[in-house]
C-alpha cells in the first residue's frame, strides 16, 4: 500500500498497520475489555486494586513492583492492571471483583515492531535512521520518475509556443 514490495521497512509498516487494525478484534492478541457492574462510580482504592490483582494466580503479581501500569476505564467500570510479565487483570471498579485474567500479546508485538524489545534505544539508533533513509530514497526515487515526464511536458509546451 504505497510501498515497493522489495522494501522490508514498508512491509514491516504494513504488518504493524494490520496489527493495529486487528489487535482489538482478536482476543489472542489483546484481551477484550469487559464491562464492570456500574460505570463511572468507582468505589475501590489502590490498596483494593493491588490485593485483588494478587489473587489472580496466572498474573503472578505480588506487589506494586510487578505492575507496569493501570489503565482506568471509568466508562466501562473497570481498571486494567497490566503486569510486567504481560498478564492483564481486569477488575470491576465498583465491586472490586476480578472480571477477567488474560495474557496480553499486543505489547510484545508493539515492542518488536518499534525495536524496544531488542534494546530500549534501538528505535533511535537503527529504526529512526532507517526511516529517514527510506524517506530520502523514496523522495529521490519519486523525483527520478517525475523528472522525465516534466521534461517532456516542457518540451511539448515549447514546441507548441514555437508553432503559434
Amino acid at each position: 500500500m504505497g510501498c515497493s514490495p522489495g522494501i522490508s521497512t514498508c512491509t514491516n509498516h504494513n504488518h504493524h498497520r494490520y496489527h493495529a487494525t486487528f489487535k482489538k478484534n482478536i482476543d489472542w492478541i489483546q484481551p477484550p475489555t469487559k464491562d464492570g457492574i456500574q460505570n463511572n462510580h468507582p468505589t475501590i482504592s489502590f490498596d483494593n486494586i493491588l490485593s485483588t490483582a494478587t489473587k489472580a494466580q496466572d498474573a503472578n503479581i505480588k506487589n506494586w513492583d510487578d505492575i507496569e501500569r493501570l489503565d482506568v476505564r471509568l466508562d466501562k467500570g473497570l481498571v486494567k492492571v497490566k503486569a510486567k510479565n504481560h498478564w492483564e487483570v481486569q477488575i470491576d471498579t465498583y465491586t472490586g471483583d476480578i472480571i477477567q485474567v488474560a495474557y496480553r500479546r499486543s505489547d510484545i508485538i508493539e515492542d518488536i515492531h518499534d525495536g524496544s524489545w531488542f534494546h530500549k534505544n534501538i528505535k533511535y539508533w537503527l529504526f529512526f535512521p532507517s526511516g529517514i533513509s527510506l524517506l530520502i530514497i523514496w523522495g529521490t526515487g519519486f523525483y527520478m520518475i517525475v523528472l522525465p515526464f516534466a521534461i517532456k511536458m516542457r518540451k511539448k509546451k515549447k514546441i507548441i509556443k514555437q508553432q503559434v
